[in-house]
């Protein structure tokens, strides 16, 4: 496997992530639209509202089971990103 594919493969897996969890933050505030704050919308307080969103504890509540789903893959995503990271490095070197 070439440098190019294994930058391919984790570009492409955070690309996914990031389209998921725009999407979740964007049914959340669909859904509940006083959980986001209206100032979080540009820059780093996005990146921070995304944040609080993803370990909010209390989420995801009384909210639909389609914002329930894409909220367990973009957390389990989040978490399983460093061992995917290791497992296609390990493939590059062997």
């Amino acid at each position: 496997m070439s440098t190019n594919v294994v930058i391919l493969i984790m570009w492409g897996y955070a690309a996914i992530y990031y389209v998921l969890v725009r999407w979740v933050r964007s049914e959340v505030a669909r859904a509940d639209p006083n959980y986001f704050k209206p100032d979080a919308e540009f820059g780093m307080k996005r990146a921070i509202a995304i944040w609080d969103m993803m370990l909010d504890s209390k989420l995801p509540g009384h909210l639909g089971a389609k914002i329930k789903y894409g909220l367990y893959v973009a957390r389990a995503m989040l978490i399983l990103y460093v061992p995917v990271l290791i497992a296609v490095f390990a493939a590059y070197l062997a």
